[in-house]
């Protein structure tokens, strides 16, 4: 891009020296040109000189529509030129929303699965929790079982002990 501008700066200098050259050129011509007349007024005949004049003002014009489709062609450089510089700008400015749009949802598609994740931690230690309340639960119902079979068999040898006093008292 930078070369393209570089070139089309030289271009529009270069043209501008050939403007520059020109208006010497028809300068000098038209200070001929009028030395010229003013030399041969005396020997012109009116016709003549009108034929001249026209022929003057003809270059003049055709000069003057050379410089105005140079400078028209200058111009409509820059405005292409400055065009390219907008449609680069708004390509940059799309991709920017574009990135930044794509950051954002990158951006929250992390902070769900953190969530997520965190949701899920606190759902397993909440199991973990379940599971070791559970574990206490199951192991006091084992001591008190326990205790329970003790307790069985100590009145169940009571109870032995009884009858056997009872059927000897008996006897």
């Amino acid at each position: 891009m930078m070369l393209q501008q570089e070139q089309q700066q030289q271009q529009q200098q270069q043209q501008q020296q050939d403007e520059d050259e020109d208006d010497q050129q028809q300068q000098q011509q038209q200070q001929q040109q009028q030395q010229q007349q003013q030399q041969q007024q005396v020997v012109i005949k009116p016709h003549i000189q009108q034929q001249l004049m026209l022929q003057q003002q003809q270059r003049y014009l055709l000069q003057l529509h050379r410089k105005t489709i140079l400078k028209a062609t200058a111009t409509q450089q820059k405005l292409l030129q400055l065009y390219r510089q907008l449609q680069q700008q708004e390509q940059q400015q799309q991709q920017q929303q574009q990135q930044q749009q794509q950051q954002q949802h990158e951006n929250a598609e992390e902070e769900e699965e953190e969530e997520d994740k965190d949701e899920e931690e606190d759902k397993e230690e909440g199991e973990e929790r379940i599971l070791l309340n559970l574990s206490r639960y199951i192991s006091y119902q084992d001591m008190l079982l326990q205790r329970l079979q003790r307790i069985s068999t100590g009145l169940n040898a009571l109870c032995a002990s009884i009858k056997k006093k009872e059927k000897s008292e008996y006897y």
